[in-house]
């Protein structure tokens, strides 16, 4: 299954990262700043390419240090959480259902 991703970052730090797109569906991380204290909250969406809706939104911990990418079935997103002493992880997510299949914990043996 072909995949594209965009080769840029977040906007403004705060906001929409372009969107990682399969052969049906385009997804994206949205962040939302909580309060000035850097606490942030993150959703990722599935739309329909062919039809604009919205197939799934899921929270997820952290903030996404890189645009999520597809490959096959999952999604994967390198996400930094701010409220674990910067711990940073790679999180996989099935691409149909937005439910997370596993983490990873950078460092981590």
């Amino acid at each position: 299954m072909p995949a594209t991703t965009a080769a840029s970052g977040p906007l403004n730090n705060v906001g929409l990262f372009p969107p990682a797109t399969s052969d049906d569906l385009a997804v994206a991380c949205l962040q939302t700043a909580l309060d000035s204290s850097r606490s942030f909250q993150t959703t990722m969406v599935a739309v329909g390419l062919g039809d604009g809706k919205l197939r799934w939104n899921a929270d997820i911990a952290g903030v996404p240090l890189t645009l999520p990418e597809i490959d096959g079935d999952q999604i994967f997103v390198c996400q930094d959480l701010l409220s674990s002493g910067d711990a940073q992880l790679v999180a996989a997510y099935a691409l149909q259902t937005g439910a997370r299949l596993w983490t990873y914990t950078l460092g981590q043996l």
